[in-house]
Parts: structure tokens; sequence; C-alpha cells
């Protein structure tokens, strides 16, 4: 599933403007949860935004970049 994503502000705690989208591992994911995202500068907090997203909504160029969201922020909360 492809899912849409708006990452956190680590200084304000806000979530930002645009989205981003991304694979998405957990079944039952829905639209507000918290989630641990990976980006090229690490892994990010951010918030789900739309799910169920369709690959005609993704830029043909970006689909094969996608990574993939495999857990909740609670379930990375636990594992420390």
């Amino acid at each position: 599933m492809i899912v849409n994503v708006k990452y956190r502000d680590s200084l304000t705690g806000e979530y930002f403007d645009r989205s981003y989208s991304y694979f998405c591992d957990i079944p039952d994911v829905q639209t507000g949860d918290i989630v641990i995202a990976p980006t090229y500068k690490g892994d990010s907090e951010a918030q789900i935004v739309e799910v169920d997203v369709p690959e005609s909504k993704v830029d043909e160029r970006v689909l094969p970049l996608l990574k993939t969201i495999t857990r909740r922020k609670e379930d990375a909360d636990d594992g420390e």
C-alpha cells in the first residue's frame, strides 16, 4: 500500500505542509497514525495523512525510489 505522510519538525513539533509518498507494510495503518519514516537523513517521525494512495497519483519517476514504512512511533519507543 502507498501512503502519504507529513514530517514532524523537531523544533516546533508541528507537521510540515508538504506530504511525501511511501510504501507502508503496516496492515492496519490509518490517517493520523504517527510512524517512523526512513529518509536520506535517517529516520524521521511522520504523520499519516492519506492511505491507499493509487500509484497513478505518484510521479512515475519517483515510484521506483519510494522507501517503506514498517513501524509506528509507539513500536519504536517500545524498543528503546
